[in-house]
């Protein structure tokens, strides 16, 4: 009878978990998130050295869109000091880390100058963890865009709200 309980306990449970996927993961509508983001966001986060200054004038803003085992993005950076040499997704994939660490290597192909606009609709393929970790905690995850003089991350956006259409 015990035994009995326990694996109908358990059933319950991966039920419940396949419900939460079925709901967070969907290939017909990708989960699109608000991006803005600027130098004095530029701030430490949890358990991360502060960086050395922000960069005051530099702003990033647009949508990064995650389904389907892709990361797409469409995003204008306007007055930085320098152009952009790395952009990437930091987070934590576990609920339990405390370090939000380089998470997707975006990369900055086709930027040129201090203003301008990094799109890309091809698919960046992420794992299954990753995209389920972005789209149910999307709180722990923030945008990084570096240039020369800002190594360490010039403009900083957290993931913001959910909005519509697709990239």
């Amino acid at each position: 009878m015990i035994i009995l309980i326990f694996v109908l306990l358990n059933f319950g449970i991966l039920i419940a978990d396949l419900v939460t996927v079925k709901s967070i993961r969907s290939d017909e509508l990708p989960h699109c998130f608000r991006i803005f983001g600027t130098g004095p966001d530029e701030i430490p986060g949890p358990g991360e050295p502060p960086p050395f200054s922000p960069e005051f004038g530099g702003q990033v803003k647009g949508k990064l869109e995650v389904g389907g085992f892709c990361l797409k993005w469409d995003l204008l950076y306007f007055n930085l000091t320098s152009e952009p040499t790395a952009m990437h997704l930091h987070g934590m994939l576990f609920q339990n880390e405390t370090v939000a660490a380089v998470f997707i290597d975006m990369g900055v192909e086709g930027a040129s100058g201090t203003t301008g606009e990094l799109i890309r609709k091809k698919c960046l393929e992420i794992t299954y963890e990753q995209e389920f970790a972005i789209a149910s905690r999307p709180e722990a995850f923030y945008l990084n865009m570096h240039n020369s003089n800002f190594p360490d991350g010039a403009v900083r956006s957290p993931l913001g709200t959910r909005c519509g259409g697709s990239i």
